[in-house]
């Protein structure tokens, strides 16, 4: 009788393919992952456990998406499927800021500006038409990259119910008497035609005129006399300052000097001027005077409120004293503009010095300014020069290159100026230090994060909230025609018109008549404000506008947010801001930054350096899974590399874990779990052993996954995969997994831990890959009452470690493993020396000390499963014909095994051919085959 042994093979089995094609299989889950209302079903398994709420920073609704969008929405898509793993509630709900300047610009270009060729209300519906088709677009990408979130119901700031949660925030924050009206410096942008917020601007190089500029002295005996300089020196006497914004010129009102600062009169040339001691050597050598003399000294504060003549106007301004004068550059006397400065306004309040509100909303100077009336301010600039050149008070001139603030969307030069407009003040009520206390209450990942928002918060100006922009939440407040007061009523107006856009959006403010909140008498004599909210506003209340308005997330707190590092100026900064404002609390008990995508030689992303990488291009290419690995992999708490040759690296991680995932799905073949399962203790020791090893690995990555180290929990996952399971585990079980019988002990025990660790291991996974894990859930042996998908469990908690009473400890066989790989390294040098091919073409005789030689023969003849070879022989040490190796304490001998090759087992057997009725295998294989099949103790 000829038998085919292949057919008495167990040989491995899955429909779960080896190449993973997700580019092409993606979008079939996410079909089944929509129809089959996945989000929901994830709400629902959760529901009554701890919550856990990361609140959604918006995006803006304007473009496509890049890189960082993927990596801020693939960290936080993470964070809420591990931490649902980890047993809590996690709704998340997407944002999108739909308000602002962006969007207004964009709708200019497509309709016309508002009241041109359309109506504001029409400009308005063409601005909400505009963000919604540019929500939905952002939308399909985030889906497409498996984040799971209420995409049905996301927040848009733009939403009628959020606008008029955004209004009543407003209200709170009046309430709590944080608002008040002022003419200060604001950053302004002459494009925009509007006040930019701190995190609306940005510093770019810009050639600038550098001048050094006289101010003539009224009183020269006055000012010798300060200096005890009475009769020294010749010619005329000036203070000197030194600007590179020649058009603020117009508005000095001052010249600031440090208290502290010494300054000397001093002969320069056939002139007399005043500088700080510590400048007078660099001011020289920018002037080009080839002497100086030192006329007499005197401090700061000595020279309090001497009078020097404005360079080209008919009057005088003072010397006024700040600790913001250095000597870090100039010359110790700073030019002073309260319009133009926030260290200018607030050093010139303290003296009472009124601002000069030259300069218009247009970036021109006002008619009623001479020499310089309806000239833009940076065209003015010249015009000055020739001015200073005309009456004699321009001592040096230069052109220098300079860091300067430029608006982040127009990237053109902004301007600090003066206007009417509404403020947060951050002392009026205590608010800075306020929030600072409250910056300590939060965990700041990483902690860096602290120090930087503390500092920012420390040094902030009071917020401007009001913009003169058409698509914003409008300030629904009411003014007194001539003394500019709110209505004694505001709060409950602020209610009214809130209610009003809850159902008509904030066109019902536009389109309200003054009359119907405020009465015949009262409409009379007050008026609507025309300015709209910061957007910075909108998206920083949405802690109260969104997450304490929705159902599902019943009243609690917010656990973290998480954006880009460049938001602890912006939305860390605005939400923390209104909280403290409304709450008297941060909004947030975690703050976790990451950093911004580079290429693999750290520089920028760019059209013109061409290392652009686009998302969409990654996954129609790679799939979305390898995005999220390389997402995942990355210390994102710094910049975050990326190229093709990282994808690629990324490439290769995923195919360790998907082949590791494919050996366990196809060894699992014809078990079943109600079945086959064996109990722990009765399972073969090296299976338990490996069953320990998933346990100690999902210890670590579930800590890594609270700690949100996702990096280790990469690294952790390789090690699991290519060292513990890969390269030992999973090697040693092929013969037994192969050979055995199929309903043997010896399999079944094996299978029970490929079955533990599979149930364990598509867990770990499914947060980063979320498309393997569902597919390999979908090949698992099914069990009754099980899920259907694998987002919906949490880590697996059928894992058990190694009892007391296993002789074969985890050190046991990490000690195995040492000397296993100190036995392959052997076997690769007789495979080179051509004296083996295939490992079990070899006997070995391993030499061991006393140590390690008893651990050894405790395997018996299974030692030659764990090393992998036909034979495999120990004896003491001191009894070696070879050196040792190595591995301490050890020495290997290879020779080629005794018998020939069954072709069943593959192994060498020096009984193959001596059985009746199976001449061709060895014993081992007749006993598996027609016998009751070996048995197994340890390997």
């Amino acid at each position: 009788m000829t038998v085919d042994y292949k057919n008495t093979l167990n040989l491995p089995e899955t429909g779960f393919p080896m190449r993973g094609d997700l580019a092409k299989r993606e979008p079939a889950m996410l079909k089944n992952w929509y129809d089959n209302n996945l989000y929901q079903k994830v709400r629902e398994a959760s529901k009554g456990k701890k919550s856990f709420i990361l609140h959604d920073g918006p995006p803006y609704a304007n473009g496509n998406l890049h890189l960082g969008h993927a990596v801020n929405k693939i960290l936080k898509d993470i964070i809420m499927k591990s931490k649902t793993a980890l047993g809590f509630d996690t709704p998340y709900v997407p944002g999108w800021d739909c308000h602002g300047l962006p969007i207004e610009l964009k709708v200019e270009g497509i309709v016309g500006k508002p009241n041109e060729k359309i109506s504001a209300a029409e400009f308005r519906q063409a601005c909400r038409d505009y963000a919604k088709e540019q929500v939905e677009g952002q939308k399909a990408d985030f889906i497409r990259m498996g984040i799971l979130g209420d995409w049905e119901n996301p927040y848009l700031t733009m939403n009628f119910a959020t606008e008029a949660n955004i209004i009543r925030t407003l209200g709170k924050v009046i309430k709590n008497g944080h608002l008040y009206k002022g003419s200060k410096p604001v950053h302004w942008c002459l494009d925009c035609g509007s006040s930019l917020a701190e995190a609306e601007v940005e510093y770019e190089d810009k050639v600038s005129p550098s001048i050094y500029v006289r101010f003539s002295a009224v009183d020269t005996a006055e000012v010798e006399a300060k200096f005890n300089a009475q009769g020294k020196g010749t010619g005329a006497l000036s203070a000197v300052i030194w600007t590179t914004t020649p058009w603020t010129l117009p508005s000095n009102r001052a010249i600031s000097l440090n208290a502290n600062l010494e300054y000397q009169l001093v002969q320069f040339g056939d002139e007399r001027v005043i500088l700080a001691t510590e400048l007078v050597e660099s001011v020289q050598k920018a002037a080009g005077v080839e002497t100086v003399e030192v006329l007499g000294t005197a401090t700061g504060a000595d020279l309090e409120l001497l009078r020097f003549n404005h360079p080209f106007y008919d009057f005088s301004v003072p010397f006024i004293l700040g600790d913001h004068v250095t000597t870090d550059g100039g010359t110790g006397l700073v030019h002073t503009a309260p319009d133009h400065g926030q260290d200018d306004y607030v050093v010139s309040r303290k003296y009472n010095i009124e601002m000069a509100g030259l300069v218009a909303n247009d970036g021109k100077f006002k008619a009623e300014t001479p020499f310089f009336a309806g000239k833009g301010v940076f065209e003015s600039n010249d015009l000055v020069l020739e001015k200073l050149k005309e009456t004699g008070a321009l001592l040096k001139l230069e052109r220098i290159k300079h860091s300067y603030p430029h608006c982040w969307r127009h990237k053109t030069p902004i301007i600090f100026r003066a206007t009417p407009q509404w403020f947060i003040g951050m002392e009026t009520q205590g608010l800075r230090q306020q929030a600072l206390g409250e910056i300590k209450s939060v965990r700041w990942i990483p902690s860096w994060g602290e120090a930087r928002i503390d500092t920012m918060v420390a040094n902030r100006p009071d917020w401007c909230i009001s913009r003169q922009r058409t698509w914003g939440v409008p300030m629904t407040m009411f003014v007194h025609n001539e003394t500019d007061e709110l209505h004694p009523r505001t709060l409950e107006i602020l209610e009214e018109v809130a209610q009003r856009v809850e159902k008509a959006g904030i066109q019902a403010w536009w389109d309200l008549d003054p009359v119907e909140v405020l009465g015949e008498e009262d409409a009379k004599i007050y008026r609507k404000l025309p300015d709209t909210l910061d957007v910075w506003f909108d998206s920083g209340s949405t802690y109260a506008s969104v997450v304490q308005k929705r159902a599902e997330f019943n009243g609690n707190e917010i656990d973290m947010y998480l954006e880009g590092s460049d938001q602890h100026r912006g939305w860390f900064m605005s939400s923390l801001m209104l909280s403290t404002a409304t709450d008297a609390k941060a909004p947030y008990k975690q703050v976790l930054t990451h950093g911004f995508t580079v290429d693999e030689k750290g520089r920028k992303m760019s059209k013109s350096l061409g290392n652009v990488i686009v998302p969409s291009e990654v996954w129609n290419k790679n799939g979305a899974d390898i995005l999220r690995l390389w997402v995942a992999s990355t210390d994102y708490t710094g910049e975050i590399a990326v190229s093709h040759n990282i994808l690629n690296s990324a490439g290769d991680t995923y195919r360790r874990i998907r082949n590791t995932a494919r050996f366990l799905l196809a060894n699992l073949n014809g078990f079943d779990p109600k079945r086959d399962l064996v109990k722990p203790e009765e399972m073969i020791s090296l299976d338990r052993w490996a069953v320990s090893c998933a346990l100690e690995a999902q210890n670590e990555i579930k800590d890594a996954y609270d700690n949100y180290q996702f990096h280790t929990v990469v690294q952790r996952l390789m090690r699991f995969c290519s060292i513990e399971m890969g390269s030992f585990y999973l090697d040693i079980i092929k013969d037994r997994q192969y050979t055995t019988k199929a309903d043997s002990l010896a399999r079944r025990s094996c299978q029970t831990a490929l079955w533990h660790i599979s149930e364990a291991l598509v867990r770990w996974i499914a947060p980063i890959l979320s498309f393997t894990a569902d597919e390999i859930w979908n090949h698992l042996p099914q069990v009754e009452g099980r899920s259907q998908f694998v987002f919906t469990e949490e880590f697996y908690e059928g894992l058990f470690g190694l009892s007391e009473s296993d002789k074969l400890d985890d050190a046991y066989w990490q000690q195995l493993l040492k000397v296993r790989a100190e036995v392959n390294r052997v076997l690769e040098q007789a495979r080179n020396d051509k004296l083996i091919g295939a490992g079990l073409e070899a006997k070995v005789t391993v030499y061991a000390n006393d140590d390690i030689r008893p651990l050894l023969e405790q395997l018996g003849n299974e030692l030659r499963f764990v090393l992998i070879t036909s034979q495999a022989v120990v004896k003491p040490l001191s009894e070696a014909d070879v050196a040792e190796g190595e591995l301490a304490g050890l020495a290997v001998k290879v020779e080629r095994a005794e018998g020939e090759k069954c072709p069943r087992c593959w192994h060498y057997a020096t009984d193959v051919g001596s059985h009746a009725g199976h001449e061709a295998v060895c014993g081992r294989c007749v006993e598996n085959v027609a016998g009751e099949g070996e048995k197994r103790n340890f390997a």
